[in-house]
């Protein structure tokens, strides 16, 4: 992976779309990757992608947004599984495939790593 762009949903702090650019020119996207509306995040030569489960209480309605935050490139959560204020994150290198799975108010991320 050449270049990581992380797509944050403004209001819920919760990643809503990745996009890879790899260093064969392709382009890959996950989730909503949506320019001009998200937050958007760039790392350059990223070694590993972090992640952790997390949850945003939107009021009124309450509605509980079930999602993922995510780290790429110099990640602090280098550790297969760490703790960091009390929130687990799942790091892993960047060569293997990413699964990311989103409805309206609901993401999930997995990573199936290359033996």
């Amino acid at each position: 992976v050449e270049r990581a762009f992380i797509f944050v949903d403004r209001e819920t702090g919760l990643c809503s779309g990745i996009m890879l650019q790899y260093k064969n020119g392709l382009i890959g996207c996950l989730g909503q990757c949506r320019f001009g509306i998200d937050g958007v995040k760039r790392t350059d030569s990223p070694e590993y992608i972090c992640f952790t489960e997390a949850e945003y209480y939107a009021v009124p309605p309450v509605y509980v947004y079930k999602g993922v935050k995510v780290d790429f490139g110099g990640c602090h959560h280098r550790d297969d599984a760490t703790r960091d204020d009390d929130v687990t994150w799942t790091c892993c290198k960047t060569t293997g495939v990413a699964e990311f799975w989103f409805r309206s108010h609901n993401t999930k991320l997995s990573i199936v790593e290359d033996d």
